[in-house]
């Protein structure tokens, strides 16, 4: 009995372990984006016709920044409160 526990442990630790994987949601430079724009929502290179889709209402949040990686841009999501939207759950 002892024996059939153990290793039903390792069976879903294997099994966790082996699901857990590094998704890649978003792959972009930004590179002919301008800082502190917005983004331009389509995705330049393969595979054509990828686009960014978010809320009208968070795109003033949403900026073009350079990267801490030299000579490269990112995306900057902020904080900041926006008119008189009121945003639950924020960080």
């Amino acid at each position: 009995m002892k024996n059939k526990i153990i290793a039903s442990v390792w069976l879903l630790a294997g099994i966790v372990l082996s699901s857990c994987s590094r998704t890649q949601l978003l792959r972009s430079t930004f590179e002919n984006d301008a800082v502190g724009s917005q983004p331009n929502l389509e995705l330049p290179g393969d595979p054509v016709g990828d686009r960014m889709q978010y809320q009208d209402v968070i795109a003033p949040r949403i900026r073009v920044q350079n990267s801490t990686i030299a000579g490269e841009k990112a995306l900057h999501f902020s904080q900041i409160r926006v008119g008189t939207v009121v945003f639950l759950r924020q960080w």
